[in-house]
């Protein structure tokens, strides 16, 4: 049996464990976040780095699976 105070815990971090005004790390100097186009292929559970000022998605997966790393 679970016990309420592990409910409410649960229920806590669902509600404001996510939320992205509690982010409160500033970027570093002379950084700013801004939107790209949308990735050509839909994936999940990818990784990424950023090299040469170019962000590359590889890997993940999708339903027909996934091989591709793209740059952006």
């Amino acid at each position: 049996m679970k016990s309420p105070l592990l409910n409410l815990s649960v229920l806590l971090l669902l509600l404001f464990g996510c939320s992205k005004e509690n982010n409160t790390t500033p970027l570093p100097v002379g950084k700013t976040w801004k939107n790209l186009a949308s990735m050509p292929t839909a994936r999940h559970d990818f990784g990424f780095v950023e090299y040469n000022n170019l962000l590359y998605a590889i890997g993940g997966y999708n339903a027909d699976g996934l091989n591709k790393v793209e740059a952006y």
